[in-house]
């Protein structure tokens, strides 16, 4: 089958075996002709594409740090955030209570780096598979969306809200005894 040849780590390497774009080019699935190379089954590549794929997305550098590299590397291109934009817009406050409301595949808001977003129509588009949405449904998610995308991804949705600091139970705040 062939394919691009790849390290264990899924770097895509040069004819001399040296990694192309100083390590910054990776490839797994059927670009590399899979981990089987020509004695491949066709049943395989689901699996290949999901255990080597994690594999291989957990070794490739997202978040904060890559979307600042980008940003950094082509200054004539805005690569701002929505989080920007969205303080200029004047967005409601949410609380963590009202975000929790919305844990359902009906009404789904996620808080990621102070914003919130209505991903409800989004939940059936996710190339990660609709579980991806739907496990953080009403919470804020940004350890798990850094985990996989970068910080720009966001600039293809609008907020809805910025996320309200709150201590302990958002706005709940009790002196003295409770009345029951």
């Amino acid at each position: 089958m062939g394919g691009l040849r790849i390290d264990a780590d899924g770097h895509v390497l040069d004819t001399a075996g040296a990694p192309l774009f100083d390590g910054r080019a990776f490839a797994i699935g059927e670009t590399t002709g899979g981990i089987h190379g020509e004695n491949r089954l066709g049943g395989n590549a689901l699996t290949e594409c999901t255990v080597f794929g994690r594999h291989v997305g957990r070794t490739i550098p997202l978040g904060v740090a890559a979307a600042r590299n980008t940003a950094s590397s082509n200054p004539s291109e805005s690569s701002a955030p929505k989080a920007e934009a969205a303080e200029q817009r004047e967005l409601p406050q949410i609380d963590m209570h009202e975000l929790e409301g919305h844990a359902s595949r009906e009404s789904c808001w996620v808080a990621l780096h102070d914003n919130v977003y209505d991903f409800t129509d989004f939940i059936d588009e996710h190339p990660g598979a609709p579980e991806a949405i739907t496990n953080i449904c009403g919470k804020e998610a940004n350890e798990e969306f850094d985990e996989v995308h970068s910080l720009n991804m966001l600039e293809d949705f609008d907020p809805i809200g910025t996320l309200k600091e709150c201590e302990e139970k958002c706005g709940v705040v009790t002196t003295g005894a409770l009345p029951f």
